[in-house]
């Protein structure tokens, strides 16, 4: 909602409804993602025997396939002509079931599962499969704080009630996936069902939320740029390219620690039970915590210096990690120190990426969110493979076992390479991040001004739009 006076040019009220569903829409989203990005190669490597190299060439293809799938999908969705349900939600509604089903698929390897070969193509297939309703999905969902709000101190505030809201049931299917995956004996008899209850629900919430998130109507009828030129146009977006190689980096990052999360708990620290709760407890909750510091700290100094900031703060986290995190109590703080990192990059991601939509249609007069998430999706998912590729090449060559056979623990190099590949690597990675970003240049007062002449620009063409609809129907 916007108010208009003389004093205060542009006053942007943001309805604690759409902070709701738009969170619980971003919680169903990305529940489902997380648990396939942390558990599905453990699953496949400790409970099935699938060597670490080959889940890591199923990772790097998976990634090749998202260079042709991400950017389309979102070329597609940008040149759907929707009615007075948007041009997005119809795929948001009905893609619900299919993600669900798809999630519960990814589980149940098929064929002769004693077979490498069986395996790699069940992981491929999996990975791609689910992958693609995930980038369908996400292409209307991620961009969607920027038709919600247009100030950055509300889109990052939309982010925290997500993070908020994500963290507290995040915390639930975390502990759950993590106590069942971790049970040291074999595959356990609640896992899949417990798989089937997580799916079911997350479906069945995006597919109600689907009816209370709004689109700007308007833009179903604009003329969309072809297919050729809309690549073009994105990629002339100078703050854009900047944006995505300094997330880029850190996606690397994140990815490594995540595919290795489950084999740090179970090789190094060697956690199973109620041992295996609290460090999801701490993280979610230090999570919740440093996130409403952060959002206050993004009102006063902006998403580009927040950004840096957190960047610093995660490489010095993930640096004190390899020193004391060889100990359980070591990894409890050393998780609270990098939660705060992890907060500022998760809370300034999201209101960037929407300034750079905004950027855009000052550039071409189009609003093509789902062209710019598509091509997002495709990069974020390149880094997604690379990490998880480097994370399971690293403790190949360290010398990790997978053979079903053993019985014990990993031997050192093997600890000492997950180690290494969780924290130095990526520490070194997301260092880099910290410098590409000086170069980003969508901040400061200027741009704001800029924002909220646009703002004044989409409703003035919402209500030409909603005139037009009650016209024709009288």
């Amino acid at each position: 909602m916007i108010l208009m006076s003389d004093t205060n040019p542009i006053e942007e009220i943001l309805p604690t409804s759409q902070k709701v569903h738009y969170s619980l829409a971003n919680l169903s989203l990305n529940t489902l993602n997380g648990i396939i990005g942390t558990g599905i190669t453990f699953f496949y490597t400790k409970f099935f025997g699938l060597n670490p190299s080959r889940a890591g060439i199923a990772w790097l293809i998976f990634g090749i396939w998202n260079a042709i799938n991400d950017p389309l999908l979102g070329v597609i969705q940008d040149r759907t002509r929707g009615g007075r349900n948007g041009r997005r939600m119809p795929y948001l509604r009905y893609g619900s079931f299919f993600y669900a089903a798809l999630f519960i698929l990814c589980w149940y390897p098929l064929g002769d599962t004693s077979s490498q070969n069986v395996l790699f193509y069940n992981l491929l297939i999996a990975l791609c499969a689910f992958d693609t309703l995930f980038t369908m999905l996400g292409c209307i969902i991620y961009p969607l704080p920027a038709e919600i709000a247009i100030k950055s101190s509300n889109r990052s505030t939309l982010m925290l009630w997500s993070n908020i809201i994500g963290g507290i049931f995040g915390l639930v299917t975390s502990v759950l996936t993590s106590s069942l995956l971790l049970d040291r004996e074999t595959l356990h008899p609640l896992l899949r069902p417990v798989m089937i209850i997580i799916g079911v629900s997350m479906g069945l919430l995006m597919f109600v939320t689907s009816f209370f998130l709004k689109e700007n109507l308007y833009t179903t009828e604009e003329e969309p740029l072809g297919f050729f030129k809309s690549f073009v146009e994105t990629f002339k977006n100078t703050p854009f390219l900047i944006y995505e190689i300094g997330v880029f980096l850190v996606l690397i990052a994140q990815s490594m620690l995540t595919a290795g999360l489950l084999y740090y708990m179970d090789d190094v620290l060697q956690i199973e039970g109620i041992l295996v709760t609290i460090p999801y407890v701490i993280l979610a909750l230090s999570q919740v915590g440093f996130s409403i510091l952060v959002n206050f700290l993004i009102k006063k100094k902006g998403l580009k210096k927040i950004m840096i900031a957190g960047a610093l703060w995660l490489i010095f986290s993930l640096v004190l990690m390899f020193g004391i995190g060889w100990s359980y109590i070591g990894a409890m703080f050393g998780l609270i120190f990098a939660s705060l990192g992890i907060a500022a990059v998760s809370l300034t991601s999201s209101p960037m990426f929407a300034d750079i939509v905004d950027f855009d249609e000052v550039l071409t007069g189009k609003r093509r969110e789902a062209s710019y998430s598509g091509i997002q999706a495709f990069l974020t998912k390149f880094c997604i493979s690379i990490g998880n590729w480097l994370f399971l090449a690293i403790i190949d060559m360290s010398g990790y076992i997978s053979n079903l056979n053993y019985i014990g623990p990993q031997p050192f190099s093997a600890k000492l390479g997950i180690m290494i590949a969780i924290f130095i690597v990526p520490a070194v990675i997301a260092s880099l991040t910290t410098i590409v970003m000086k170069f980003y240049k969508l901040d400061g007062p200027e741009w704001d001004k800029q924002k909220a002449k646009l703002e004044i620009i989409h409703r003035e063409k919402e209500e030409t739009f909603l005139k037009k609809q009650k016209s024709m129907t009288e």
